[in-house]
């Protein structure tokens, strides 16, 4: 009745303490560590091999000098009753400094009715002409005036 199982340290018969093995688990473990292994080793010989990148600037002459620059569209002219201005007289920079802000109407056929307000203007006039123009109604035309005198009065300096 004294004999020992060996390496359990139990009197009973059945294994000690210790992992059973038999399912397998471990081993699964054990594969998944040797395949990540190998893909790293993968990936640092795949970096290595790479090309370095290149230590020269590109070239700065254009690779197409035949082909035309993108220029942007200019301001299309107002249409509407809006002050006709001689482009060929003054410079680009005074008709910036003269023009105000453009009003815009759309009417409800989808149509856009366009004027350039200018500093010198007189807003009722320019509210009954653009009103004719765009057929606003009469009832309308004191809100416009009211609307152009407060943008005139934000922009003037």
């Amino acid at each position: 009745m004294a004999e020992e199982c060996e390496g359990t340290g139990s009197n009973d018969g059945f294994p000690g303490p210790g992992l059973d093995m038999t399912h397998g688990f471990v081993h699964h473990i054990r594969k998944n560590q040797i395949n990540r292994d190998d893909y790293d080793k993968e990936v640092r010989h795949a970096k290595q091999n790479q090309r370095p990148p290149r230590r020269t600037p590109a070239p700065t002459r254009p690779r197409k000098p035949d082909m035309n620059r993108y220029m942007p569209p200019t301001n299309e002219p107002a249409t509407g009753p809006a002050k006709k201005i001689d482009h060929n007289s003054e410079p680009a920079t005074a008709l910036d400094e003269l023009v105000l802000f453009k009003l815009e109407y759309e009417d409800e056929d989808g149509d856009i009715s366009k004027l350039l307000v200018l500093k010198d203007d007189d807003p009722h006039e320019i509210a009954a002409e653009f009103a004719q123009e765009c057929g606003i109604h009469d009832s309308l035309v004191d809100a416009l005036v009211y609307r152009i005198e407060q943008e005139m009065k934000k922009r003037v300096k």
